[in-house]
């Protein structure tokens, strides 16, 4: 599993679940397979943009990736949330 969190998810009242779903489901394999897999049925995230992690967790992946997350979440119109 991706995130091992409380099974709960917060979604911006903005947009709804199956948009989220659909957001996701269309840029995983664009910017996410290649480093994290193929997606995983659930997803669990905490509100609010907070996370802890690791040195080395950051360091296993290379920064291309965390560009193409950051563009994706910075300049994209597919939803995010």
């Amino acid at each position: 599993m991706l995130f091992a969190h409380p099974p709960r998810a917060f979604l911006a009242p903005s947009i709804t679940q199956s948009a989220a779903v659909r957001g996701r489901s269309k840029v995983w394999p664009m910017i996410f397979e290649k480093h994290l897999g193929t997606m995983p049925q659930r997803i669990y995230a905490d509100c609010c943009a907070q996370f802890a992690v690791t040195k080395a967790a950051v360091l296993r992946h290379p920064r291309d990736f965390y560009l193409a997350c950051y563009d994706w979440l910075m300049l994209s119109d597919i939803p995010s949330a």
